[in-house]
């Protein structure tokens, strides 16, 4: 079988996604996309305390693009003191804009909206982003 290469795996995840009448928008592919990712980079669940930036900087001499770095950002040592806010943004499948569904919330608030069960539905998901 010949090494998957990043664009085979790009199209494989795409397959994964596009292709299922009654995907809901949910996390239900997420393990077969672990298992495309794993033939091109470390295996997101099999890997423990991994660098996943400095795999992707090895693999393809650049840096991972801050729009897909998923890295989580670290916790502030006391949360009062941090002045970052956040929001929500609902996103879409399909070429409907992104929408801002509240501001001015703190890390702890944005994280706690995002993952009720009511932030996601057919075809769309709540996120957050700092402000």
């Amino acid at each position: 079988m010949p090494k998957m290469t990043d664009q085979d795996a790009v199209d494989a995840i795409a397959t994964i996604l596009g292709t299922p009448e009654d995907w809901d928008g949910a996390a239900d592919f997420l393990e077969s996309i672990a298992d495309v990712i794993g033939a091109v980079r470390p295996h997101p669940g099999q890997v423990q305390n991994y660098d996943y930036r400095t795999a992707f900087k090895t693999a393809t001499g650049r840096d991972v693009p801050e729009r897909y770095d998923a890295t989580p950002d670290p916790e502030p040592e006391d949360e009062e003191e941090d002045e970052q806010t956040y929001e929500i943004v609902r996103f879409y499948r399909d070429d409907t804009p992104e929408e801002i569904i509240e501001t001015g919330l703190t890390l702890a608030e944005a994280k706690e909206h995002c993952s009720r069960d009511d932030t996601h539905g057919d075809g769309w998901f709540d996120g957050f982003r700092a402000e």
